[in-house]
């Protein structure tokens, strides 16, 4: 099956996705495949539900700004970056290496869009 659409970096909500990622040799991920890709992580959570709360959506977002806040008291780490040898050629979303995924090797396509991917040599830009 093939992609959609091309490669070509195109913009998002946030602007041109063209520009320095933390991996300048790759595109900057789209907002939505980044927004995506946090539900996909609350999906996988059993979290308490804090009241009020007006449904399970919300309280998971409240549950992630608890974390993300525990994250951010945490030292800083400068050599954090993404880890992967493909990137998705439509949103942008950089695959997991298969040892993460527990496969032995990438799906054929993008879980979230469903393009193809395009796979790169691992670069550290930091």
């Amino acid at each position: 099956q093939q992609s959609r659409r091309s490669p070509s970096p195109r913009s998002s909500r946030s602007g041109s996705r063209v520009g320095l990622g933390i991996l300048q040799h790759l595109q900057v991920t789209s907002d939505e495949a980044m927004e995506a890709s946090l539900i996909r992580t609350f999906i996988q959570w059993n979290f308490r539900i804090r009241m009020p709360t007006c449904c399970p959506y919300h309280a998971a977002l409240m549950q992630a700004k608890s974390c993300l806040r525990r994250l951010e008291a945490r030292p800083c780490a400068a050599r954090f970056a993404p880890e992967g040898q493909a990137q998705c050629e439509d949103c942008g979303i950089v695959a997991l290496p298969p040892r993460f995924t527990g496969h032995r090797k990438r799906s054929a396509l993008c879980p979230l869009c469903e393009a193809g991917w395009v796979t790169y040599e691992h670069k550290r830009s930091l």
